[in-house]
């Protein structure tokens, strides 16, 4: 009987202490960045895409460091996608359980647009000009929270900017986003007692909803409808598909799904420990 109490023991031990090792090792540690990094909207210097991929929000993410900065790095893949960030906004929440404890925020702003309320991402609309637009008016992001900054982050347009972030588009029209954040803006770097590659780092994003107009908006002029509604038989979401090139596939869908897609807020949540180099 002892035997047999004593062997259930080990297995629970064992049992636990495998959980708890396979637990901590899911937390995934950033890419150390051995050459430096140039916040410019661009992926060439990214080396590899990033390893992650939220299904939810429908982009590709990672965060790397070096021993001065953290950058979080994101690849937004559908069209759907990338109008909510520029039209409703995007939010990255950070949470640090380090002393002082951090609760800082990231907030995008949505362009603001004049010619309408709500953007048509079915229109023949210029894309390069749209994203041409969208750059113009995309000077900053709000911050708060942070140990030092608590306002404002500039894009980085002449390449001399600490706190900073950039946007652009490859030759595929993935939008990229880079954002640049120093390593003293999160942790107490002056405390020489504090691993800080032993804390993680909670990540909370967020793509917020394009507000969808009203029935008396989308209703045509001289009121009325034709051929059964407004709906009129187009219905159903993506079929098949993937995060390869941001696409519509099988020509399902239409505008109504489109719009669907836009007015709901998507969010998904990382957490990654700092890694301490070679």
């Amino acid at each position: 009987m002892k035997k047999q109490i004593l062997l259930i023991t080990s297995v629970v031990v064992l049992t636990s202490t495998l959980f708890s090792y396979y637990a901590y090792s899911q937390t995934p540690t950033a890419e150390w960045l051995a050459t430096p990094f140039i916040v410019d909207g661009k992926d060439t210097d990214w080396g590899s895409r990033p390893s992650y991929f939220s299904s939810e929000c429908m982009l590709s993410y990672e965060l790397k460091n070096d021993s001065n900065h953290v950058f979080l790095l994101f690849e937004i893949i559908e069209k759907e996608s990338q109008m909510k960030f520029m039209h409703a906004g995007f939010e990255i929440a950070m949470k640090v359980k380090s002393k002082p404890k951090l609760k800082a925020t990231i907030s995008f702003l949505p362009q603001q647009r004049q010619r309408q309320s709500t953007p048509d991402i079915n229109s023949a609309y210029n894309i390069d000009g749209m994203h041409e637009d969208f750059l113009l008016s995309s000077a900053y992001a709000e911050v708060s929270g942070f140990l030092k900054a608590n306002d404002i982050m500039y894009r980085n347009i002449n390449d001399n900017q600490e706190f900073t972030y950039n946007i652009g588009w490859n030759d595929r029209n993935i939008m990229l986003v880079e954002i640049q954040i120093p390593v003293s803006e999160i942790f107490d770097t002056e405390n020489a007692g504090v691993d800080y590659t032993q804390i993680p780092i909670r990540l909370t994003c967020k793509l917020n909803a394009i507000e969808r107009p009203s029935d008396a908006q989308m209703r045509p002029e001289g009121g009325g409808t034709r051929g059964g509604g407004a709906s009129g038989g187009r219905s159903g979401g993506r079929q098949g598909g993937g995060h390869g090139g941001g696409g519509r596939s099988g020509g399902q869908g239409g505008p109504a799904a489109d719009m669907q897609r836009t007015s709901i807020a998507q969010s998904f949540q990382a957490k990654y420990y700092l890694s301490k180099g070679n």
